[in-house]
């Protein structure tokens, strides 16, 4: 078992990777092909709207299926995708180009997620989960300090290549060593029957945890899409913007592991309710200060409390999913995070087009998680009777 995890982990640390490669310049480069900020807000969103509306779906084929034959036919789409942002020749190619990426990524990242899960012992579910966000930060904190050096050296558009090259080496990992998950057919039959799809929205703890993917994909969007343009105009070179970006995954990359085990031995609510609060005061500190030290303080708070939020619901995702069905838990879970990267990523492009700056953006990103924490603990403890599990879990709450 833990071979198969490792490679697969090792699978997709590679493709996350060379998806942040890009990524990170994704912004920069629609400039430089005249997108305006609108255009480049339906470029940064478009992904995430595809995903809105399959992640669902695709968690509950993964159910039936098999969460890593899912995941195999995610990592076959990658080669074409880089290829696709590479010959792409204005931003109307290049947003097509991102909604393919919108398709594979619906189906790499919540079913690696699920598939962590399912392999998570009981009572360890925070240590395992933090052994995937730990993986997916760490390789979404060394993309962007890639992206910047391969960007400021050669150009833009090399940094596709590097993409091409990783998704290859991801995809021979996962054809040449990952076997189906085998799962039980019976269990997913009985929550089919209880738990099909509109049952999920109606679910309080669902709709709990769904906020808070919801308050992460803003404070995502805003450190991914618009952290650059913002140091770009205090002055800051791109070269250690990319480092201001890349601390913020590292840093919650370092203490996934450490939080997971804390996650797992206390009760993990008030650890989301503080994780919220300390992300959102950390986004207030970044419109008072154009020093780059204190810049990248501010950015080791926020990736303190967002990684913190990101520890403690995860594991509690692990638990509920075991009820509702691993893969049907994260493909929910992965459109409310689509739900929040649509709303961040269309809403702050849209900003400076009706007179508000930079400075602006953090103010609305920390409104917005306060306004989550909120509505999850208004969720969490109102959970209703039809939210009862019907196993009860060590530290469910």
């Amino acid at each position: 078992m833990f071979r198969t995890l490792f490679l697969v982990l090792t699978a997709m640390f590679l493709l996350v990777l060379g998806t942040y490669i890009p990524g990170t310049i994704l912004t920069p480069y629609a400039k430089t092909i005249g997108a305006t900020w609108f255009q480049i807000g339906i470029l940064s969103g478009s992904m995430y709207a595809v995903r809105l509306f399959i992640g669902t779906p695709v968690g509950r084929l993964a159910d039936r299926k098999g969460t890593l034959k899912v995941l195999k036919y995610s990592f076959l789409l990658y080669p074409f995708i880089a290829a696709a942002y590479w010959l792409s020749p204005n931003i109307y190619f290049l947003i097509c180009a991102r909604l393919l990426h919108g398709v594979a990524s619906a189906m790499m990242l919540p079913m690696g997620l699920a598939y962590v899960g399912e392999k998570s012992p009981r009572g360890m579910e925070g240590k395992y989960m933090a052994l995937y966000n730990s993986c997916m930060m760490l390789a979404s904190g060394i993309g962007p300090l890639i992206s910047t050096a391969v960007a400021s050296s050669l150009s833009y558009r090399s940094t596709f290549a590097v993409l091409f090259i990783l998704a290859i080496i991801g995809l021979l990992i996962i054809l040449l060593y990952a076997k189906n998950c085998k799962i039980d057919n019976n269990k997913l039959i009985w929550n089919e029957k209880r738990y099909g799809s509109a049952n999920l929205f109606k679910d309080r703890r669902m709709m709990a945890l769904g906020v808070i993917n919801i308050a992460l994909a803003v404070v995502s969007s805003l450190v991914g899409f618009f952290m650059i343009p913002f140091l770009e105009e205090r002055g800051v070179a791109l070269m250690f913007s990319g480092s201001v970006i890349a601390v913020y995954n590292i840093v919650s990359a370092a203490i996934q592991l450490p939080l997971g085990r804390i996650t797992d031995k206390y009760n993990k609510f008030p650890i989301v309710i503080f994780s919220g609060v300390l992300t959102a005061v950390s986004l207030l500190v970044f419109p008072f200060t154009n020093n780059i030290l204190l810049i990248g303080t501010a950015m080791i708070l926020t990736s303190i409390g967002s990684g913190s939020l990101l520890a403690a619901s995860s594991a509690l995702s692990t638990i509920i999913g075991r009820e509702k069905g691993m893969g049907s838990t994260m493909g929910f879970l992965s459109t409310s995070t689509s739900i929040g990267m649509i709303f961040g990523c269309i809403t702050l492009s849209y900003m400076p087009k009706i007179g508000y700056n930079f400075v602006s953006f953090f103010y609305f990103s920390s409104l917005a998680v306060i306004a989550c924490i909120i509505l999850f603990g208004i969720f969490w403890t109102n959970k209703g009777r039809n939210s009862k599990p019907t196993v009860k879990f060590t530290n469910l709450d």
